[in-house]
């Protein structure tokens, strides 16, 4: 089952405001994956890639999402505790992996 990952503006539940946004079948990527992963504490992470506060983190996020070269595999950290916005609570990650011109 492939899915349409997309950015959108859009506002998560803990924001004032909407921001850039990561969609999966036009979706928040938090709201999607409440969904799918039986873990409804999911709904309430914040974005790491436009969220995190500690410069470092920020610099680490920003390296791992850029596709490497092919046949490389990354762990790319997605979603971040929106009460810290950092990588101290919690880090939800996903697996990039570079097969030619697509990223698995």
């Amino acid at each position: 089952m492939h899915q349409v990952i997309s950015a959108a503006y859009y506002r998560p539940g803990f924001a004032r405001s909407a921001c850039a946004w990561l969609m999966i079948d036009g979706i928040g990527i938090e709201q999607w994956l409440s969904t799918h992963l039986e873990w409804s504490d999911v709904a309430s992470l914040g974005l790491s890639l436009i969220w995190l506060i500690d410069e470092d983190e920020d610099a680490l996020a920003n390296r791992r999402i850029i596709p490497a070269e092919d046949g490389s595999s990354t762990i790319v950290p997605l979603l971040v505790c929106s009460d810290d916005m950092n990588f101290d609570c919690i880090v939800l990650v996903a697996e990039q992996v570079i097969d030619a011109d697509t990223v698995h």
